[in-house]
């Protein structure tokens, strides 16, 4: 309760930090003494407390229903649990208001939530009914603190990626799907809003519903949007703890526990610098914290399942595939192991779980509809069918680098450990198992991304934790040692050469005054104005982006101008086309709905020149640009192949099909 009561006080701590945006250029951003309670310690301290306060409803009735059979499934399970309670008591509480729920009070309804789950456990206890209480050992109580610590550290480390960087592209899209449901309880766009309305779809979605608590508590800063990582990080050590203790009789002691906070902590460098597809910073708002909750969601599902616990199968496997497109893909091969793997098969398992995927298709084909009948807006369109078959229309078979995206984070030998079949046990040969196919489902086709390979340095930490180490070499100190010496190496080659903080996105934004629309009540029109930024600047997947042009997001200096100081001096100005023109400024570009206007050309030439430290992070991790976009010739790369030139090679005539889906060469 203290904690609790310790959020709700420190509340505006985030808006300060944010205040202190300008540090980010400093010659140190991550260490600036002059704010140190502050930054490394006040912060740091309220971001974890609303951890616990999220983590409070869930975990409180996952208690009272003697559902704590281990640290790990407490974590786990409860997270599960708040996820849906919190959401849904937010989005009734909205409704019945008619108001966005934010700050204070938003706070004070998930603290009556968890004093409900409490009351109920006391009721519970009371009448005595069986209550497992999951902290029963010294190694409980130290893996619980370390929950806190890891994760405290990783904020104080990367301080300035949390709190200063501004987004780029994906990073502005997050935090604009999470204020949306501040004002409605679906995270889907009105159709007149501009291209901003491709995503979320409804298998992309879930990210913005955990991200929006952060949003309602602190305010749609760039730390209230990243600080979900930290959260989910969270989650996902309790997961693999789970994974990794279940129906295991290989002691999981307090070293490995803390090795294995190792490995996540570099796979943690390795996304915050390196997962993106800017060519100049990664944004840990998107994808890292999409694709680790998503993942968090896909391991609760495979740990409901390894235990037979339908109900949470049903609960994790539906918010699988709410979180991403790849959720169906791994648990199509989870599945696929399981039955390669086990003897007898466990049909009654897999053809419950081939039911709710189906039921969940059905549902995915009627949700547009059932929307439009109700007068909502429909799920974006971003990961549709067209998306897909494109994605496997070019393939590459040389692109050797693509192993080490699975060898190098999580400290080398997890990734070899795939190799060791016979010492495996069940559980790790289908991890081992699942881990092929989905390298092999990732590997061949040419355009990837970094953070697509997430999961793979994730898996091999479960199948290295479940193999019995100690009988094959011996002492555990070697054992210790060798472990170390690998993640000592992967953080030593993962720590970035570019270590820069990207301000440009805010510095551009904060010239611009955009006069359209009412951005805070979600006025389409303020979003559909800044497709006219799109011919000032390039966007980031342009070919001119990084080496000839500097290159952004529409929706990022659109965030930044909304946001700019009273005094800040404008020198570009958007308008709709029957307006007045800003005294003493010259039409830059008009279109058939608005219109830009510039102060001083100068000032414009110098942005447009702007050029940022590239590539993203260390070049180990680097996807080179031609493998990011199709819109980028491939000269740093394998060749790729194109399955329709090949096709039409043999003699097939194509272009109906592509006519018929509407395809572009």
């Amino acid at each position: 309760m203290a904690i609790w009561l310790g959020v709700i006080i420190g509340q505006p701590v985030l808006g300060q930090v944010a205040s202190l945006s300008d540090l980010a250029g400093s010659a140190n951003p991550y260490f600036i003494p002059d704010h140190a309670a502050l930054l490394y310690i006040a912060a740091p301290l309220v971001v974890l407390g609303a951890c616990i306060l999220f983590f409070s409803p869930g975990m409180l009735l996952i208690l009272a229903m003697n559902s704590a059979k281990s640290l790990g499934q407490w974590v786990l399970f409860g997270f599960g649990v708040s996820l849906v309670g919190i959401s849904l008591a937010a989005g009734i509480f909205q409704a019945i208001s008619h108001q966005p729920l934010q700050g204070t009070a938003f706070a004070w309804l998930v603290v009556i939530l968890s004093g409900i789950c409490l009351g109920f456990l006391v009721i519970r206890v009371m009448r005595k009914h069986p209550v497992g209480f999951p902290l029963q050992s010294r190694i409980d109580w130290i893996t619980l603190i370390s929950m806190v610590i890891v994760p405290f550290a990783i904020i104080v480390l990367l301080a300035p990626k949390f709190y200063w960087e501004n987004f780029n592209g994906d990073g502005a899209h997050a935090i604009e799907t999470a204020r949306l449901l501040l004002f409605r309880v679906l995270p889907f766009w009105n159709p007149d809003s501009g291209n901003i309305t491709g995503f979320p779809g409804l298998s992309s979605m879930l990210f913005a519903y955990p991200m929006s608590w952060f949003v309602r508590l602190f305010g749609d800063t760039e730390a209230a949007a990243r600080v979900l990582y930290i959260l989910c990080l969270i989650v996902l050590y309790a997961a693999l703890l789970a994974l990794i203790e279940i129906r295991n009789p290989i002691k999981f002691g307090i070293p490995e526990r803390f090795l294995l906070w190792f490995a996540l902590f570099i796979i943690t460098i390795v996304l915050a610098y390196n997962a993106t597809y800017s060519p100049y910073f990664a944004d840990l708002a998107i994808p890292a914290s999409q694709d680790i909750l998503a993942l968090v969601a896909f391991l609760g599902y495979t740990f409901a399942f390894e235990n037979k616990q339908k109900g949470w199968v049903l609960l994790f496997l539906i918010l699988s595939m709410l979180a991403l497109p790849s959720g169906i893909i791994l648990v199509g091969f989870w599945l696929l192991s399981v039955a390669i793997i086990n003897r007898p098969i466990p049909w009654k398992s897999i053809l419950f779980s081939l039911g709710i995927i189906f039921a969940f298709a059905i549902f995915s084909f009627l949700a547009p509809l059932l929307l439009k009948l109700v007068n909502l807006p429909a799920p974006g369109q971003e990961y549709g069918l067209i998306y897909t078959l494109s994605h496997f229309a070019f393939f590459q078979v040389a692109d050797f680098s693509r192993i080490l995206y699975v060898l190098i984070p999580a400290g080398i030998f997890p990734a070899l450990s795939l190799l060791a079949w016979s010492w495996q046990d069940r559980i790790a040969r289908q991890f081992t198992i699942l881990t092929v196919l989905y390298f092999l489902f990732l590997y061949f086709p040419a355009y990837t991304a970094l953070h697509y390979f997430f999961p793979l340095m994730i898996f091999p930490l479960v199948v290295f934790w479940r193999i019995p180490w100690s009988q094959k070499f011996g002492h555990e100190t070697i054992r210790y040692g060798i472990v170390l010496a690998g993640l000592t190496v992967a953080l030593i080659i993962s720590i970035p050469k570019n270590l820069h903080i990207d301000t440009n996105a805010r510095s551009v934004g904060e010239t611009i005054d955009n006069r359209v629309g009412d951005y805070w009540q979600l006025e389409p029109a303020a979003y559909r104005s800044t497709r006219i930024l799109r011919q000032v600047f390039p966007l980031d997947w342009d070919a001119s982006v990084p080496d000839d042009a500097y290159g952004g997001s529409a929706l990022a200096w659109n965030y930044y101008s909304r946001r700019k100081d009273l005094n800040s001096p404008i020198n570009m100005v958007i308008q709709g086309i029957n307006e007045n023109p800003p005294l003493g400024m010259e039409l830059l570009i008009s279109d058939d709905e608005f219109e830009v206007f510039i102060l001083d050309r100068n000032i414009l030439d110098e942005q447009q020149s702007l050029k940022p430290p590239t590539p993203a992070g260390d070049t180990l991790f680097s996807i080179p640009r031609g493998f990011l976009f199709r819109t980028i010739e491939n000269t740093d790369g394998p060749r790729i192949f194109s399955v329709i030139e090949i096709l039409e090679y043999l003699g097939f005539d194509v272009d109906p099909i592509l006519d018929r889906f509407g395809v572009d060469r």
